[in-house]
């Protein structure tokens, strides 16, 4: 169970990553997304502000957006995993042993 959250921290981490290195460029020209990954979200506020804070928390709302997208599928598929039985095995009824041995 930890490995499998560990996966699902890591891939939507990487999402939120990509996709703020892809937006912040389209949100604040001239501004670079590893600088802002490198200021990290809690502080934004310190060093940006204006139209500047505006489009760097855009880009940060369309990452978690994607990253809250992937954790959904991903539990979606884990869920839909769990419940699917598997061929043959949950299908064949068990066999009921009747003890008719007389004392």
């Amino acid at each position: 169970m930890m490995l499998a959250g560990g996966w699902g921290v890591a891939a939507t981490d990487a999402a939120l990553n990509n996709i703020l290195l892809r937006k912040v460029p389209q949100y604040v020209p001239g501004l670079d997304g590893h600088e802002v990954l490198r200021v990290g979200a809690a502080g934004l506020q310190a060093a940006y502000s204006g139209q500047v804070l505006q489009g760097v928390r855009q880009a940060y709302l369309d990452g978690l957006r994607a990253g809250w997208a992937l954790g959904v599928a991903a539990f979606g598929m884990a869920v839909a995993c769990a419940l699917v039985p598997k061929w043959p095995g949950r299908l064949v009824r068990p066999t009921v042993h009747s003890d008719n041995s007389s004392t």
